[in-house]
């Protein structure tokens, strides 16, 4: 990583802003790492017989289950 900026950190400021804002995308959406990686998560579920569209819901299962 670089950048043409006269701080000598490293990561500079800049660089950091840049990993701190992909940081928080990734907390919101951690799926956003396949499409960074140029997958469509959702087209290969369904070559694989998974299909999430005829998921209604789902419940988080409790500690003893």
């Amino acid at each position: 990583m670089s950048c043409s900026c006269p701080d000598t950190a490293v990561p500079c400021k800049h660089l950091a802003a840049v990993i701190y804002k992909m940081s928080e995308e990734i907390d919101a959406n951690p799926f956003i790492l396949f499409n960074l990686r140029g997958l469509d998560i959702i087209k290969e579920l369904e070559l694989r017989g998974i299909s999430l569209e005829n998921v209604e819901s789902a419940e988080m299962p409790s500690l003893k289950e």
